[in-house]
């Protein structure tokens, strides 16, 4: 319970104050072994190259994302829960972010506290019920109501629309760069079938090619391979619209919200506002347990964008399994193994053959090579896809995740200032209605 209470400090922090950067601690650098290139005769046989890593930012929109990744590790070090290194291979990792989400959660509880006993002094104890009389209700109380009412509107529709502005970016930066990702996946879902249609045309010729059982040992390992590429790919894809589309289910709610308070004023419906009351009063902490959940992205892409910073500039190549290699990795060592077995059979069946077919076996061999099997051993899916996501995703959206968290802390205050309004909106109906029916019974004595 200590731990949970120095997290709650520590979130309460977060939600005040959400600028402070502390110093750079990225993972341990983990060198990258270069191997070199081969050349024999006219065929080439190309082992895994060097880093091929070319970032398209300035050391300014660097600086820029380095600063949020700061942030998060700043705060990460403070809850003991959450992981500062990226580990989403581990549950451990998963259940620290699920953490942050429950901190918060917890920090709701005292303004539901507060919520709960304001009902039970209003309807129990017949406490904080507001004018008693509808001559307490003056011109200027009527007048400060629309001012509560009118500002508070406008500005939550600013504030929301700001925010759901930034989420959408976000969700359309994501699927624009992992489905790059998806279509370097689908190359390695061709490669098997290249490599067979070479074989095939390889024993037209009459020329040696690898054995079945290696080529479906390689089989069974490349289609493990894209089929866990593939599902981890679409699980942050997925995850993601799932955040998105909650940010556009409360964009609806509050735009619901917003009409029913005013209709229901002018259609002098006062048990229907009070009851809208009370809803948005608990929408305050229903929202700080979803800015938990949003909360739990920042700290999410913040770790993606540091581990895709230390491949690009620390020479942290992706580990199989292991921080960014549990999404995007080469080949393990088996199936690399496998691969150069078979172009090694074809390069050797290629270079034997001394007949008419010579040429036209060089040439197909030089094709694949070229085309299929450098490019998927020198890890082309990781090449590529690391600067993309810095490019496309890190420079940008960190920034835009940290400023929908500090936007959404605003949303909670404004939203307290619209439920007031709201309130002094069903003492506006409670007067009108009294006035008409003071107004009946003075009829009805008359006539």
């Amino acid at each position: 319970m200590k731990k949970i209470y120095l997290d709650i400090i520590f979130l309460y922090i977060l939600l005040i104050n959400l600028n402070t950067i502390t110093s750079k601690n990225l993972c341990p650098n983990n060198p990258l072994i270069n191997v070199g290139f081969i050349s024999i005769k006219n065929i080439s046989l190309i082992t895994v190259n060097e880093n091929k890593y070319k970032s398209n930012l300035t050391n300014e929109e660097r600086e820029q994302y380095e600063e949020m990744i700061d942030l998060k590790q700043s705060f990460s070090a403070s809850l003991d829960s959450v992981s500062v290194s990226f580990s989403p291979e581990k549950q451990s990792y998963w259940d620290g972010l699920n953490h942050i989400t429950l901190v918060f959660f917890l920090l709701s509880l005292f303004p539901i506290a507060i919520i709960i006993i304001y009902l039970l002094l209003r309807f129990l104890c017949k406490k904080c019920s507001g004018p008693r009389k509808a001559t307490d209700i003056t011109r200027f109380y009527r007048n400060s109501t629309w001012v509560f009412m009118i500002m508070s509107t406008i500005a939550l529709f600013v504030l929301y629309t700001i925010i759901l502005v930034y989420s959408v970016k976000i969700n359309n930066a994501v699927k624009s760069t992992f489905n790059r990702a998806s279509e370097l996946i689908e190359n390695n879902e061709k490669l098997y079938s290249k490599i067979t249609g070479t074989i095939d045309y390889f024993k037209t010729l009459n020329l040696a090619t690898p054995e079945d059982a290696l080529l479906n040992n390689f089989k069974s390992h490349i289609d493990n391979y894209i089929n866990v590429t593939e599902n981890h790919t679409d699980e942050i894809k997925i995850n993601d619209n799932n955040r998105n589309l909650g940010m556009i289910l409360l964009y609806v709610y509050y735009l619901i919200v917003i009409i029913l308070a005013y209709l229901f004023f002018f259609l002098k419906l006062k048990t229907p506002e009070g009851i809208l009351f009370i809803l948005v009063l608990f929408t305050i902490p229903a929202m700080m347990v979803f800015e938990g959940y949003i909360s739990k992205y920042f700290f999410f892409y913040s770790d993606l964008c540091g581990a895709i910073n230390g491949a690009l500039y620390s020479n942290e190549f992706p580990i199989a399994g292991q921080s960014l290699g549990y999404y995007y990795n080469c080949f393990d060592k088996q199936t690399k193994a496998e691969l150069y077995g078979i172009r090694f059979v074809l390069y050797n069946s290629a270079m034997e053959t001394m007949s008419e077919h010579h040429q036209k076996a060089i040439k197909e061999y030089n094709d694949l090579n070229s085309q299929i099997l450098s490019p998927q051993l020198n890890c082309e899916i990781v090449t590529e896809i690391v600067p993309k996501i810095e490019k496309e995703f890190c420079k940008d959206n960190l920034i835009r995740m940290y400023d929908i968290i500090k936007l959404m802390n605003w949303l909670l205050f404004v939203t307290f200032l619209f439920a007031i309004g709201v309130r002094r909106l069903e003492n506006l109906i409670w007067k009108k209605k009294t006035e008409i029916e003071s107004m009946i019974e003075n009829l009805e004595q008359i006539y």
